[in-house]
């Protein structure tokens, strides 16, 4: 049986290699975060998810899997990563095109991160009743966020929100870097957000 469901070809394959090479070079806990972060830019892992024309490299399972197996030796880089993948990846799939290019190259190139904040402090629940967050339109067509998330964040980056909207079901947004109203608290890993303006996407 094959260790991984695509088969690579010899220059994808030295790529792979060197890139891991890289990374197990640093995978020890006692790296400071920002040498870590230093070296996932350097590799352009945080464009895994990404298109070519976006800068990214389109990876397959093969290649993802093999770095995430090199990255699971550093919880933190580990969790970092799979952050970055997962909210570069729903931006990508979901965001309108016309604010998608300065969002992806940010994303692509390292300059800031993104989180995803569902989690609440209540009980998940598909009614949208239970959500803290509640985002609100003005005449204008412009949304600002309220409320509190349970995630962990090092920086002020992007961030991926679960709201509740009146006579809509649950929607999510964006809300860009150094966005006004945004409150990190690191001491129990949650971050408020007070009329916090955010895109609906």
């Amino acid at each position: 049986l094959l260790a991984f469901p695509e088969i690579l070809d010899k220059a994808e394959l030295e790529d792979l290699a060197h890139r891991v090479r890289i990374l197990d070079n640093i995978m020890s806990e006692k790296v400071p975060s920002d040498e870590l972060l230093k070296t996932l830019k350097n590799t352009r892992l945080l464009a895994i998810p990404a298109t070519y024309s976006q800068g990214g490299f389109e990876a397959v399972l093969t290649e993802r899997c093999k770095l995430l197996e090199t990255l699971s030796k550093n919880v933190e880089a580990a969790r970092y990563i799979k952050n970055h993948w997962l909210g570069t990846t729903s931006v990508n799939n979901g965001l309108a095109q016309e604010h998608l290019d300065a969002v992806m190259f940010d994303l692509t190139t390292g300059k800031h991160s993104i989180t995803l904040c569902i989690q609440e402090k209540v009980p998940n629940s598909p009614n949208k009743a239970d959500l803290n967050c509640k985002a609100s339109c003005n005449i204008e067509k412009e949304w600002t966020i309220s409320g509190t998330k349970i995630c962990k964040s090092d920086e002020n980056g992007y961030f991926i929100i679960a709201c509740s909207v009146d006579n809509e079901p649950v929607q999510m947004f964006l809300i860009h870097p150094n966005a006004s109203g945004v409150k990190i608290n690191s001491s129990d890993s949650t971050i408020s957000f007070r009329n916090t303006p955010g895109k609906s996407y």
